[in-house]
């Protein structure tokens, strides 16, 4: 292989993304299949670059008008549905509080008996079919509202502009780490600024630089829950992340359905009068139109 494969001499890993997408020439993309061919490491990164597409798209297959059967869910909840099924369920599951709520209502299916089991998941698939028969149009009302949450818990990645943070105590073997997540965060590379910044938050929590770019990261990533318990911390800190906290806070929220909490977050966005004072104005007149 020549000069364009990557840093780690004799591998294609750097082209493996545009041969899976085609965007290679000709010429380049029969070096990437020779080398392929007698090099297991590239083979073996090309297998799971793949799977993660095929994961990726099975998700996404799922609209909001598409919920998941009462069958699979039944399935996924028994540990009976592999990967890469199981993580596109678990996807659709974080973005369809409908699905979740009809997962939630399969736990009194703990039976032991299987034919009343049958009868029980029986008469829950049914329960469905006939709130849609008689008019009640629950999955349709639903969609509405998820359309409405997803669209306005978008996360845009904030701008990273490169400073020091102010703090006596972090030393420069902590700053460079620091300076390594954020090269990953400005790649778009969020799971390698997480993998980067949370050591470094856990050894300097007082960083609230350090702080809010990995709360951002699990947002961008999809890991709400560990977001909003930074974010929780940094709203609470007087500093220059405060109102950006709970502005995030509120996208978090809104996330995890709770409008209630991300009304609150938002409120007190209003309330500092600061940058992200009109576009927590423009949610909250969003969110009047939830019933």
């Amino acid at each position: 292989m020549d000069s364009r494969d990557s840093k780690r001499d004799g591998h294609a890993d750097q082209d493996l993304s545009a041969y899976l997408d085609r965007e290679l020439s000709a010429e380049r993309a029969s070096e990437v299949e020779a080398h392929l061919k007698s090099c297991s490491d590239c083979s073996n990164l090309l297998a799971t670059m793949k799977k993660s597409r095929d994961t990726l798209e099975r998700a996404l297959r799922f609209t909001e008008r598409d919920h998941i059967p009462v069958e699979r869910l039944d399935a996924y909840r028994s540990k009976e549905v592999e990967e890469p099924a199981r993580i596109a369920i678990e996807t659709h599951l974080r973005l369809c509080a409908a699905c979740r709520e009809s997962l939630e209502h399969l736990s009194y299916l703990d039976e032991p008996d299987a034919k009343k089991r049958s009868l029980r998941l029986a008469l829950v698939a049914a329960a469905a079919v006939l709130a849609v028969a008689a008019g009640v149009f629950l999955f349709e009302s639903r969609s509405e509202r998820e359309e409405i949450l997803a669209r306005l818990s978008q996360i845009d990645p904030p701008p990273y502009l490169e400073s020091r943070p102010r703090s006596g105590a972090l030393d420069a073997a902590a700053f460079e780490r620091l300076e390594n997540g954020m090269r990953a965060y400005l790649a778009a590379d969020y799971a390698g600024a997480i993998e980067g910044l949370e050591p470094l938050v856990l050894e300097h929590p007082e960083i609230q630089q350090a702080s809010f770019f990995l709360a951002t990261c699990y947002l961008l990533t999809g890991e709400n829950e560990p977001a909003v318990s930074l974010l929780e911390s940094l709203a609470r800190e007087p500093g220059p992340y405060a109102e950006r906290a709970r502005f995030y806070l509120a996208k978090a929220h809104l996330r995890l359905d709770d409008v209630g909490r991300a009304r609150e977050e938002l409120e007190a966005v209003l309330s500092m009068g600061g940058r992200y004072e009109g576009e927590a104005r423009a949610i909250l007149e969003e969110l009047r139109r939830l019933r």
